[in-house]
């Protein structure tokens, strides 16, 4: 079956989107939505390193947690390869 990537545009009204689309996002922008299945690519990778300050950790770690809770039905972990 064809499927079609597109990318998170906050402008684009819901009707423009096709059913079956593969939504790629930040996990910034996916604040606040949930999609019916999420895969979250390069797990491990929060708190990032460059986050020292405790303040920063806590926004990382707040970051994860939206991260792992957009998938109603499903939720696929990707990890990071080096």
């Amino acid at each position: 079956f064809p499927v079609t990537i597109r990318t998170g545009c906050p402008m684009q009204k819901s009707k423009d989107i096709e059913p079956n689309a593969i939504k790629l996002s930040s996990i910034h922008s996916s604040k606040g939505l949930e999609h019916k299945h999420a895969v979250l690519y390069g797990t491990g990778m929060l708190p990032h390193p460059m986050a020292t300050l405790d303040w920063e950790k806590q926004q990382e770690s707040n970051l994860e947690y939206v991260g792992l809770t957009r998938g109603k039905q499903t939720l696929t972990l990707i990890p990071e390869y080096e």
